[in-house]
């Protein structure tokens, strides 16, 4: 191998002359970063290790190299993916089968997005969100029945009239709930 101190050293229009190339292409390769590990300073001028240059120029024109290092190396194979190896092994459907199946999940998936669009179709968070909100507004209002209905109930002793008023005053209640909720799960 050549050492650093005993290659040969060229300027960068003779490089150009010996590549084939103008010094313009040359000076912009060395100012852009691809010949830029073969400048040298010599004698106060800038030049090219001509050795170095040419394989630099060689690979940034995307010509091959000769790499023997690689050449020798032995790659293993990657490993199939188990699904893909699993349906080979199956036997994969005829490309008319995958196709009318493919066309069937389309068509469903429209359909599903449609019955979205008008309102057939609403989601299981938008639902358990507007039970949630239902059954808090239910067990507030009964939570309030006995603040309301303590005092009345204190004074009676008859225990008929005392279920009369329980049940009037929850009957009520639902009923006010009915009316104002108007439920979003109820059907339309």
């Amino acid at each position: 191998m050549v050492s650093k101190t005993d290659e040969q050293l060229v300027t960068k229009s003779e490089f150009a002359r010996r590549a084939g190339v103008s010094a313009a292409a040359i000076s912009r390769a060395c100012a852009d970063g691809r010949l830029t590990p073969a400048l040298r300073e010599h004698n106060g001028r800038e030049v090219l290790a001509a050795g170095h240059a040419a394989r630099l120029w060689r690979m940034g024109r995307r010509e091959p190299s000769p790499l023997p290092e690689l050449e020798s190396l032995e790659l293993e194979p990657l490993p199939p993916l188990p699904e893909l190896t699993q349906a080979i092994a199956e036997g994969l459907p005829p490309i008319a089968e995958s196709r009318a199946r493919r066309m069937y999940y389309l068509a469903e998936r429209e359909r599903i997005e449609l019955q979205q669009l008008q309102g057939e179709l609403v989601s299981a968070a938008e639902v358990r969100e507007a039970a949630f909100k239902q059954g808090r507004e239910v067990r507030d209002a009964l939570m309030a029945l006995p603040a309301r209905l303590a005092p009345p109930l204190a004074v009676m002793t008859d225990p008929r009239e005392v279920h009369q008023l329980l049940s009037e005053a929850i009957r009520v209640e639902l009923t006010r709930l009915a009316r104002v909720g108007s439920s979003p799960l109820a059907p339309e």
